[in-house]
């Protein structure tokens, strides 16, 4: 399905109930087939003009496309001013970065990367001891986690970025699969 073709479908879940017909005879499932919508493409259907929805267009110009400014709850419509996450001082005794995660981006992959000469970046595990869900300051929006990377291997010069990816989403079948 085209990007274009979100707008005709309903917003939130689709219940659809099951029937079958065979030989005059019809049978119902006991349960309706729910599908909902990709969190992405919800996301951008609700806040993004039809023709700027896609995962990476930049819809406002800062250079962050709209799958990470989904991923991380920034605001695709207006520029973001500074970096997406936080660092520390290059002083620090402990480095890390900072970031938000979205826990509504249930379609996207977001990870932290780290290169010591800006070629060659290593992706740091999810699970890594590494990473590590700190306090929100205040507490006051239950969609967000703030995600903090302190790598344990200190190096000379170290560069971050992140990366988001959704999750891809099966093909439909073809119309004639005879």
């Amino acid at each position: 399905m085209a990007p274009s073709d979100l707008s005709t479908l309903p917003i939130g879940p689709v219940s659809l109930a099951l029937t079958a017909e065979r030989n005059g005879e019809t049978a119902r499932a006991g349960q309706p087939l729910t599908y909902s919508l990709p969190a992405y493409d919800q996301w951008a259907r609700d806040n993004l003009p039809p023709e700027r929805r896609g995962s990476l267009e930049d819809s406002d110009g800062d250079g962050i496309v709209n799958l990470l400014e989904f991923a991380t709850s920034s605001n695709a419509l207006e520029p973001t001013v500074g970096p997406l996450f936080s660092i520390s001082s290059p002083e620090a005794a402990a480095p890390y970065m900072e970031f938000n995660r979205n826990i509504n981006a249930t379609d996207v992959i977001l990870s932290v990367e780290y290169s010591s000469n800006l070629r060659d970046w290593t992706i740091v595990p999810e699970h890594s001891p590494d990473l590590s869900v700190i306090p929100l300051s205040p507490p006051n929006d239950s969609s967000l986690l703030k995600i903090r990377y302190s790598p344990s291997a200190r190096s000379p010069e170290i560069y971050y970025r992140l990366r988001a990816t959704k999750i891809p989403i099966a093909d439909p079948p073809p119309r004639d699969a005879n």
